[in-house]
């Protein structure tokens, strides 16, 4: 399972709104849908999805 962050397209500092845990984007996508009660398109239009590495977790600990 990989872990993924959501964040709203039209926010330019890109900070995460929601995590969860997948096993590939698009499943992902479908959660994201279902949390947020969108439809597909909808959820590929407003949110940016990331999965999270082991590099994006040590840059956020070093902002503290």
């Amino acid at each position: 399972m990989k872990t993924y962050t959501y964040s709203y397209k039209s926010d330019s500092k890109n900070e995460a709104i929601g995590r969860i845990t997948a096993q590939d984007i698009e499943e992902a996508q479908i959660l994201i849908a279902q949390i947020k009660n969108l439809d597909m398109y909808s959820i590929n239009t407003l949110f940016n999805i990331e999965e999270v590495t082991h590099e994006t977790k040590q840059d956020k600990s070093k902002l503290f």
